[in-house]
C-alpha cells in the first residue's frame, strides 16, 4: 500500500512539473486517501504544489496542516490551520487544532489569547480557564554533589618543605529547590525561585613541629531569584530577574606566631555575605529559532560581577523532536575577565520522553543565569551531563547526572611573608531530580 501511495504521488509531482494543472476533485481525492493512510511526507509535498497552483480549500488546509501536526512541525501546521479557521470559522476542529498547534510551537500567550475567542465547547474541551492570576507550574529539584577534593586530599602532604600551609578542602553539597511560575495574565508571566545548599568543608593547617590542625563545617546557603516576563505581540520577550544570596563559609586560620616554639593557636573565621544579582534579557521568538542577548551584575562572592551574553535556540529540522542552543557569555569578575561557552541538545521521543545533553566550558566562577547563580567556593571551569525525562499527564520526572571540573587553590608559606598559591583541578560527580507539575 505504501508503494502505491509513494507511486501515485510521484505521478502527481511528474504531470506537474510538466505543466499540467491539478485539479481540484483530483486534490481533493488524493489528499484525502493521504490523509488516511497516514502517508504524511507525500501529503505535504502535494499539498503545497496544489496550494501554489491556487487549489485551496477548507479540507486541504486542514489535512495538510494534520500531516505536519502528527510529525509535531507545529509552526508549518498552524499556517494552515489559521487559513482554515479563516475559510470556517465556525468550526470547533480548526479551532482546536489552532490553538494546541501555538501552544506546541512555543507561542503559548498567543494560543491563551486566541482561546477567549473560541466556542464554549472548546474551551471545556482544552480546559481553558480565563483567571487573571495563576500557576503555570510547581517544580521541586533535590540532588547531591559528591565532592572529591575533601575525600582524595585530606591526608595530603600541602606543606611540603614550606614554614606552613593553610587549606579548606570542599566536600558533599545537598541542596533543595522550589520554583514556582505564575501567569499574571496572558502576556506576563511571574517566577520565584527558591534555594538551599548545605556544604561540607574542612579546613586544615599543617606546620613544622606539630599535627595537623582540622576542623570540618557545614555552612548552609540560602538564595531567592523573582523573575518576570513579558511576552509582546510581535513575538519579542522581555525579561528581568532579581536575586538575593546568602553566603556562608567558615574555614580555620594560624592565629599565633609561625616561627613561635610554643604550641599554634588557631582560630575560625566566620565568613558571611549578602549578595546581589540582576539580569536582563530581550529575546525574539521566530518560525524555528530564538534568539536573545543578556546583560547582568552582581556582588557574588563579595566581588563586583559584569557579564553580557547572547545565545541561538534553533530547530534544524523544523521539528520539537531536536533542538539545539547555543549560548556565549562574557563575564568579568572584579579585574578577571573570561568567557563562557555552552551548548546543549536535546529533544523527545513521542510525547511522553525527553532527553538533553550539555556542555560548558570557561571559568564559571560568580556566573549569573536566570535561576542560578555558580557562586561556588571555588571555580567551575568544566561542565558535562545529560537528562532524561518522562512525562505522565502533568506530571514530568527528570532525573539527570553531571561531572564538574572545578580548580582548587591552597597557600604554602615560605616564611611568614612569603608565600605561594598553588592550584589544582579536580572532578565532582552531580545527581539530582527534578518533579515537574504543569497546570
Amino acid at each position: 500500500m505504501r508503494f502505491f501511495l509513494v507511486s501515485i504521488f510521484c505521478v502527481c509531482l511528474s504531470n506537474a512539473s510538466f505543466g499540467q494543472e491539478l485539479s481540484y476533485a483530483y486534490i481533493d481525492s488524493l489528499s484525502y486517501l493521504l490523509y488516511t493512510k497516514k502517508a504524511y511526507k507525500e501529503l505535504e509535498n502535494i499539498g503545497e504544489k496544489a496550494i501554489s497552483q491556487e487549489i485551496d480549500f477548507y479540507y486541504l488546509r486542514m489535512r495538510v496542516g494534520g500531516a505536519y501536526y502528527e510529525q509535531q512541525k507545529y509552526a508549518k501546521a498552524l499556517e494552515h490551520f489559521k487559513v482554515a479557521r479563516e475559510m470556517n470559522p465556525n468550526d470547533t476542529l480548526a479551532q482546536e487544532y489552532l490553538y494546541y498547534s501555538l501552544l506546541l510551537a512555543g507561542y503559548k500567550e498567543d494560543a491563551l489569547i486566541s482561546a477567549k475567542d473560541l466556542r464554549e465547547e472548546v474551551k471545556k474541551k482544552i480546559n481553558y480557564k480565563n483567571k487573571k492570576f495563576r500557576f503555570e507550574q510547581i517544580s521541586l529539584t533535590t540532588g547531591l554533589l559528591i565532592g572529591q577534593d575533601l575525600e582524595e586530599n585530606k591526608s595530603k602532604d600541602f606543606k611540603s618543605a614550606a614554614l606552613y600551609a593553610e587549606n579548606t578542602l570542599q566536600g558533599n553539597t545537598s541542596f533543595f529547590n522550589l520554583f514556582l511560575e505564575n501567569r499574571i495574565n496572558n502576556r506576563w508571566l511571574l517566577s520565584n525561585n527558591f534555594s538551599f545548599y548545605n556544604i561540607e568543608s574542612m579546613s586544615l593547617i599543617q606546620k613544622n613541629n606539630a599535627s595537623t590542625a582540622t576542623q570540618s563545617f557545614q555552612n548552609a546557603n540560602y538564595g531567592y531569584n523573582l523573575g518576570i516576563s513579558y511576552f509582546s505581540p510581535k513575538n519579542f520577550i522581555t525579561s528581568l530577574h532579581i536575586g538575593y544570596f546568602q553566603e556562608n563559609a567558615d574555614f580555620l586560620f594560624l592565629r599565633s606566631d609561625p616561627l613561635s616554639p610554643q604550641a599554634p593557636l588557631y582560630a575560625t573565621a566566620v565568613y558571611q555575605h549578602n549578595a546581589y544579582t540582576a539580569m536582563l534579557q530581550f529575546s525574539k521568538k521566530l518560525t524555528h529559532t530564538t534568539w536573545g542577548i543578556s546583560g547582568a551584575f552582581g556582588s557574588l562572592g563579595n566581588t563586583n560581577q559584569m557579564q553580557v551574553g547572547a545565545y541561538l535556540l534553533a530547530y534544524p529540522f523544523q521539528t520539537r523532536k531536536f533542538y539545539f542552543l547555543s549560548s556565549y557569555t562574557l563575564l568579568q569578575n572584579d579585574e578577571n575577565l573570561g568567557g563562557i561557552f555552552s551548548q546543549k541538545i536535546g529533544g523527545n521521543f513521542g510525547k511522553s520522553i525527553f532527553y538533553e545533553f550539555w556542555l560548558s566550558t570557561g571559568n564559571h566562577q560568580n556566573f549569573i543565569s536566570h535561576n542560578l547563580s555558580y557562586n561556588t567556593a571555588e571555580p567551575i571551569l568544566l561542565i558535562a551531563g545529560g537528562q532524561v525525562g518522562f512525562r505522565v499527564k502533568q506530571f514530568y520526572i527528570f532525573p539527570s547526572y553531571e561531572i564538574q571540573e572545578r580548580e582548587s587553590s591552597y597557600t604554602r608559606y615560605i616564611s611568614p611573608i612569603d608565600s605561594q598559591i598553588i592550584k589544582n583541578t579536580y572532578f565532582n560527580q552531580l545527581f539530582k531530580c527534578t518533579l515537574q507539575w504543569k497546570f
